[in-house]
């Protein structure tokens, strides 16, 4: 039998992607094998898988030589499990003619390409029909052949009934890639525009990389898709990674459809934005250039790196806005944040809102801090960077505590009240000195007071009192020269009051001393008015007398 060389020569390859082989040879020619596979790219829409396909081809241009096979593997319906055999098929030449008839071939698998060592087989092939030289054979050498090292395949053929011993065909034929997958059962090479990036696809024969690409990587589940460069799917069903360099990790019907995006798993999750990322939960969408969801269910991450930890139906939809948890939360203003609670909202740039209902609905409230307590009612800011807290149970802000963390120091508004009152117990105070409230008097009607505004403040907003220097500078007293505590305030008030009463004290036992010696001299007085009326009555008897006795 004569075999010619340096042919062109075509073969076909059945729809089997994961086992598409092609041989090689040293000697001159090309063969082309073509084969169109129809792959599906799918999205969803509310809960609606819808498959949109396209055909694509898949093209491999390989080394000519006298007999020249492509392997494609065993398994050709979609869904059958991959077993260890693949299928070679060729064109034979007779004397420069495409051969027919039956022939007997023999294949046995080398370590090297000439010489070496016998790797598996040989295995025989009696009787295969050959049509117009195209022929087909199912070889099986085991999946411990494969180990991932080179394997070159010896071909030796002779015409069925021939008696003589069948030529051995030279070169050796080298098998690249796909067998070696074959010691991993379930995974499959898919190639693609480069030869030396191909795209390893794993799992349930649906499973689809899109041959346009490379380095794309599905580990397995049922139904998936990758279709971007290095896009990847670790598993799961129906899962698309549909961009360069997304990835799913798992779950159910995940969209990573944005360059570089990802998502961990969960259920019905998008990330559409580059950088963008879903770690989990449910109909979660990180649709922004680098926003971030958590997890949770149904949150909405659609600025510029916006972030939602988690919760259900919380929203963060500008730069840089985050929302810690909770329901029903809206973060819109940049940088805007809440920790969490229930329907807060917050539209000022900048702005906090966290509890229950805690309204910054007017975008102009930049910087508003605003608390909410579980009273089912909104709370609404009135103005840009304020702080605004309601808390109906009260509130206290403790500046030191004990080494059991007893506060020691601090203030506290009461429940319904509107003053605060500070930590004055006798046990939290130390280094006591007594005050001499005349001299706390005398030096505070030093002090000038007078009335004045902040300059932060309109000119007609007056206050009363005196400044922090001329105070520390009579009582020494505070952390500073520059403020004025209320608790020394009050103590300077109250010690100037005691002076001021002993001052009283001492002026009333003078008014009563004073009082003893006028009702004394009244009385006194009265006594000798007493003795002026008695020695006038007399003088005017015996002025009375001397009348009578004259006549």
């Amino acid at each position: 039998m004569a075999c010619a060389q340096n042919e062109t020569i075509t073969g076909f390859g059945a729809f089997a992607p994961r086992a598409h082989i092609r041989t090689e040879a040293a000697t001159s020619g090309e063969l082309t094998y073509s084969v169109a596979l129809t792959l599906g790219r799918r999205r969803h829409t509310e809960g609606v898988r819808r498959t949109e396909m396209k055909p694509r081809d898949v093209r491999v241009l390989v080394s000519g030589l006298a007999l020249v096979g492509i392997l494609t593997g065993g398994a050709a319906v979609l869904g059958e499990v991959l077993g260890t055999a693949f299928t070679y098929q060729g064109r034979l030449t007779d004397a420069n003619s495409p051969a027919s008839g039956d022939y007997d071939f023999e294949f046995t698998l080398y370590d090297a390409n000439t010489g070496g060592s016998v790797a598996g087989g040989p295995l025989s092939e009696p009787t295969v029909s050959v049509k117009n030289g195209v022929f087909s054979v199912d070889l099986d050498f085991g999946s411990a052949v494969f180990t991932g090292e080179d394997r070159w395949l010896e071909i030796a053929v002779r015409a069925s009934g021939d008696a003589n011993a069948p030529t051995v065909l030279s070169p050796h034929q080298r098998v690249t890639p796909a067998p070696y997958a074959l010691a991993l059962p379930g995974l499959w090479i898919e190639p693609g525009p480069d030869a030396n990036i191909p795209s390893l696809i794993g799992g349930y024969r649906g499973n689809i990389g899109d041959p346009n690409f490379v380095g794309q990587t599905i580990g397995g589940g049922w139904l998936n898709v990758a279709s971007g460069e290095y896009a990847t799917v670790g598993g799961g069903r129906w899962n698309d990674a549909t961009e360069d360099d997304a990835t799913v990790g798992g779950g159910y019907s995940n969209i990573a459809a944005g360059n570089r995006a990802t998502i961990g798993g969960g259920e019905r999750n998008e990330a559409s934005g580059s950088h963008a990322t879903v770690a989990g939960g449910f109909h979660n969408t990180a649709s922004g250039t680098r926003d971030t969801v958590g997890g949770g269910y149904y949150n909405e991450a659609t600025g510029f790196s916006s972030t939602i930890g988690g919760g259900y139906s919380n929203a963060a939809t500008y730069w840089y806005a985050t929302v810690g948890g909770g329901s029903s939360n809206d973060a819109v203003g940049m940088y805007a944040t809440i920790p969490g609670g229930y329907w807060n909202e917050a539209q000022g740039d900048y702005s906090f809102a966290v509890g229950r209902r805690a309204r910054i609905t007017d975008p102009n409230h930049d910087g508003a801090f605003l608390f909410a307590d579980s009273s089912n009612v909104h709370f609404y800011s009135v103005a840009a960077n304020e702080f605004a807290a309601r808390c109906t149970g009260g509130a206290r802000f403790v500046s030191a505590i004990d080494g059991s963390g007893n506060p020691t120091a601090g203030v506290q508004l009461a429940s319904g009240g509107g003053s605060w009152s500070t930590i004055s117990d006798r046990n939290a105070k130390d280094n006591y000195e007594a005050v001499d409230g005349r001299a706390v008097l005398d030096k505070l009607a030093n002090v000038p007071v007078a009335t004045w505004n902040y300059k932060s403040q309109d000119a007609t907003i007056r206050h009363i009192g005196p400044v922090a220097q001329d105070f520390h500078a009579a009582f020494a007293v505070g952390e500073d020269d520059r403020h004025i505590t209320t608790v020394d305030a009050d103590g300077v008030a109250l010690a100037a009051i005691k002076g001021l009463h002993e001052l009283v004290k001492e002026k009333d036992a003078e008014i009563a001393a004073q009082k003893g010696e006028i009702a004394a001299l009244k009385e006194r007085n009265a006594n000798l008015e007493a003795r002026f009326a008695a020695m006038e009555a007399i003088v005017a008897e015996l002025g009375k007398t001397r009348k009578g006795g004259a006549r």
